[in-house]
């Protein structure tokens, strides 16, 4: 349950599989929801994050809105293993996508960019920059009359126009794949 007064929403929960497990938000700006657990000898951590401050309702109503976060967590099905999981509160559900807490961080999920255990939500599986760059020049030995496309997008401009900073290798490499030479 979450305490009242000017401390951090926190409070303690045992999920569906009998993990005992603690939550805390460690930065209310930027609502980190930071979840230890423990399961038999096993112990494992993620972190929820998202923008409250977002929903209008958010400013009036935080209390409801940690425990309403508080309820998600507990009816999470295999707590920290879902990349899509989402912890939703009913005084946010008509506010905006980013007021909804997202799983960003776990120690049960592989690392899939720079930051171990690292999820980023892209829609589909891109394969390895190594793996690319090989298939890149098979096909350019393959064919010499190779032709660029005049509808080809520079990739770089378009990674640093449209996302964070933080992953603009990740945006480009998949523009990269997502639209690669027409040869």
């Amino acid at each position: 349950q979450s305490k009242g007064g000017k401390s951090s929403p926190k409070g303690k929960f045992k999920t569906k599989e009998n993990a005992e497990c603690t939550w805390a938000v460690t930065d209310t700006n930027a609502a980190a929801v930071h979840v230890e657990c423990k399961h038999g000898d096993s112990k494992f951590w993620c972190e929820f994050s998202g923008d409250p401050s977002t929903c209008a309702q958010y400013a009036a109503n935080q209390k409801s809105y940690w425990k309403q976060v508080s309820r998600s967590l507990r009816k999470q099905k295999q707590i920290c293993q879902d990349p899509k999981s989402v912890l939703k509160s009913k005084v946010c559900r008509k506010g905006p996508r980013s007021a909804h807490l997202k799983l960003t961080h776990s120690s049960l999920l592989t690392a899939v960019g720079p930051a171990e255990g690292t999820i980023h939500h892209a829609k589909e599986v891109v394969q390895t920059p190594a793996a690319a760059s090989v298939t890149e020049k098979k096909l350019e030995h393959s064919r010499q009359d190779c032709v660029e496309d005049i509808d080809y997008i520079d990739q770089k401009k378009v990674a640093e126009e449209y996302c964070p900073e933080s992953l603009l290798s990740f945006c480009n490499f998949f523009i990269t794949m997502v639209q690669d030479k027409k040869c």
